[in-house]
């Protein structure tokens, strides 16, 4: 697909022209729950160029001729909206709710071993608690579908992730699916969702034999799309003469994607304090700790969140990580060599380790002033991953990345530059998020619409990225998701060596810090 890609040939949804298409924007509620409570599809139909007012599920879609016509007549609408009943959705208030599940502990407990109870007791332990925010997917192309209702038949053209939301979709009209898997501009679990497929299909219907366009604004998808959940973990360690974990009890306090991705997408719901994803990457920590207990609580929210790239492992990695990095700090150990002390005989993970020190140059001592270097390792997918971060910090809470080394072990690597190229893409997507990344709730909406409030990491914050690829004959993990989780504690753990502050609420820029 490379030729296409370059000379601007390849087709996204956005581009999909099949002969006599028309465009669509949709009219979307304004707060989460809200229904329709009025709409002047007199005045939108009134506008030039508009061909047909429709009414969805709980919207109002303008189709037109253009698509600066379609958008025009959505703003001709004047939709007003009944607020859902209850108090609006608070990023804060969630946030206080989680720490208060977290601290409570109980939920599901995914992993007891060992008499944890008893060896966390007393003033010796040290108490974790790390947070992340709600996060969008900010695709550089938003969400389009085109959809063509003719003969029984759907024809559908989207991105998607999985063919399935085309199908019911189609099957919701009782409608055969024809279904047409364009490129996607980008996709980190946004387009595994049904909603702008399904909007463009129900469109689609009530104009037989005409194909339909449909794209959502950036503001949009920005602020309906659904987020990756927000998370407190509570990590209560307690050491050993040696300052090794002896008891390591973990408490996450999430939202269940499972449930809500489920509730959305499915004929049926699952999910709950039970869903491994509300946990994952912490319920089998590669490190040896005789007592452990990971528990997870699933907060019920009017926020809609669903799959974000590595879904749980983008909030734990940074929780277990981090903590790892602290217990080291607090034994005036070195941080690999403190990790290569808890693998005992993890031989994926210490063949990896040792790749990383070799390729990142790692030595022990304290770094110069204003300089740090942070390390992380995390396995998801099948596939290890260890990242180096040198930072320089000026200017007070200015943050250079200096330079990241990515070595990963994803079994037999099929495609090694394919392989490469995911890590560095996954790196720059967790950066991004690391330091920036955070979709705010207030009021019961989204609180960010574009990139100027929902800023990512540029090409001047971004360092030539190392990655080496282990020679590995286990059989093939994944590679597009494992870039990402360990670069949030990693970062973290860089400027804390760098300026001796402990970050544990992310983004990064919460605490003052931004690209120099």
């Amino acid at each position: 697909d490379a030729p296409s890609k370059v000379d601007g040939s390849a087709i996204f949804a956005s581009d999909v022209r099949p002969p006599g298409v028309r465009f669509a924007r949709v009219a979307l509620p304004g707060t989460f729950g809200a229904r329709l409570a009025s709409a002047n599809r007199a005045a939108a139909a009134a506008v030039p160029g508009v061909v047909k007012v429709v009414d969805i599920a709980n919207a109002v879609a303008v189709v037109a001729d253009t698509t600066w016509a379609a958008i025009n007549g959505v703003a001709a609408l004047g939709a007003t909206w009944t607020p859902a009943d209850g108090a609006p959705a608070s990023g804060e208030t969630i946030a206080a709710a989680m720490r208060a599940a977290a601290a409570e502990g109980g939920g599901h407990v995914f992993r007891a071993e060992g008499a944890l109870d008893r060896a966390v007791e007393g003033d010796g332990a040290l108490v974790m608690e790390y947070e992340a925010p709600f996060l969008a997917h900010a695709t550089m192309e938003p969400a389009s579908a085109c959809a063509l209702v003719k003969d029984g038949v759907a024809a559908i053209w989207s991105g998607a992730q999985t063919t399935l939301a085309m199908a019911n979709a189609a099957r919701a009209h009782g409608l055969a699916a024809d279904c047409n898997v364009t490129f996607a501009g980008g996709g980190f679990g946004r387009r595994a969702e049904a909603d702008v497929i399904a909007q463009a299909v129900d469109i689609a219907a009530q104009m037989p034999g005409t194909p339909v366009l449909l794209t959502w604004s950036r503001e949009d998808d920005l602020t309906h799309a659904p987020l990756r959940p927000a998370s407190v973990s509570r990590v209560t360690a307690a050491a050993g003469p040696d300052g090794l974990p002896q008891a390591l009890d973990i408490a996450i306090a999430t939202q269940s994607v499972t449930r809500a991705f489920s509730s959305r997408n499915m004929p049926f719901t699952s999910g709950g304090d039970g869903d491994p994803l509300n946990a994952e990457g912490a319920i089998h920590p590669p490190y040896h700790v005789p007592n452990l207990r990971v528990a997870a609580r699933a907060i019920e929210t009017s926020a809609p969140v669903g799959f974000w790239r590595s879904v749980g492992h983008s909030f734990t990695a940074f929780a277990i990580e981090s903590a790892i990095d602290e217990l080291a700090h607090r034994a005036k150990a070195d941080p690999l060599d403190y990790r290569l002390s808890l693998l005992k005989d993890e031989r994926r993970h210490i063949r990896l380790a040792e790749a990383l020190r070799q390729a990142s140059g790692w030595s022990g001592g304290s770094p110069a002033p204003g300089r740090g270097r942070g390390l992380a390792i995390h396995e998801s997918f099948r596939t290890l991953v260890g990242q180096v971060v040198d930072v320089s910090v000026t200017g007070g809470k200015a943050v250079k990345v200096e330079r990241i080394v990515c070595v990963v072990d994803c079994g037999v690597a099929v495609n090694p530059q394919q392989v490469k190229a995911q890590m560095e893409s996954g790196v720059v997507f967790a950066l991004s998020a690391a330091m920036l990344g955070e979709a705010p709730i207030e009021d019961g909406a989204v609180a960010v619409s574009n990139f100027h409030d929902y800023p990512v990491a540029l090409l001047k914050d971004t360092p030539a990225i190392e990655t080496v690829v282990i020679d590995s004959r286990e059989p093939p993990g994944g590679v597009g998701e494992p870039g990402t989780p360990p670069m949030f504690a990693a970062l973290a753990n860089a400027i804390f060596a760098a300026t001796g502050e402990r970050v544990r609420r992310l983004p990064l820029s919460r605490a003052g810090y931004s690209f120099a």
